[in-house]
């Protein structure tokens, strides 16, 4: 639904190796509160209906609140991804509606990938950290909350070490 705004940051001569998303674990406080919400406004839909008009609107605006919610939600889970290229990796944090952080890495300056798994629930759901360090002055590029953190990681490695920069299919990254 929003690939063409993550294509505007993809230049002519590169081709999208993977795209990853955040995972849904990142959001399961907000994804409980709204859940809440609606079934708290659909769990008083009488109560309120008995007020009369006012009754039944407070429960159309608390109804759509909590969808406009999971839309929020929804977009900016779309939006938040990191992109692996043939060319470099490029992390779009998509913080707010209005809010959104730009960092890049061409593959030739990676120098350290590692991943991290902290808690429990995050290890048993497989969801980590992927740090890219690029030995610049601007530090490093942290994409959190992905799923499978240690494949993320062996599909820059190969992507980098890859001579033509090619995508890379499934029986390659197997080798």
């Amino acid at each position: 639904m929003f690939k063409r705004l993550l294509l505007q940051s993809i230049h002519a001569d590169e081709a999208i190796i993977r795209i990853v998303r955040v995972s849904w674990f990142h959001y399961r406080w907000n994804i409980l509160q709204y859940s809440i919400l609606l079934i708290s406004t659909c769990f008083f839909f009488y109560p309120l209906q008995t007020i009369g008009a006012w009754g039944i609107w407070i429960f159309l605006f608390l109804f759509l609140l909590s969808i406009i919610g999971f839309v929020r939600l929804y977009i900016l889970w779309s939006l938040n991804v990191m992109l692996i290229t043939n060319k470099r990796i490029i992390d779009i944090d998509q913080l707010h509606l209005f809010e959104k952080r730009v960092s890049e890495c061409p593959l030739e300056h990676i120098q350290d990938i590692r991943y991290t798994m902290k808690g429990f629930f995050a290890t048993l759901l497989q969801v980590g950290t992927v740090i890219i360090d690029s030995g610049s002055v601007r530090g490093h590029i942290e994409f959190t909350n992905i799923y499978h953190p240690a494949e993320v990681k062996d599909v820059i490695m190969w992507t980098q070490k890859s001579k033509n920069h090619q995508p890379i299919t499934e029986t390659e990254m197997e080798l």
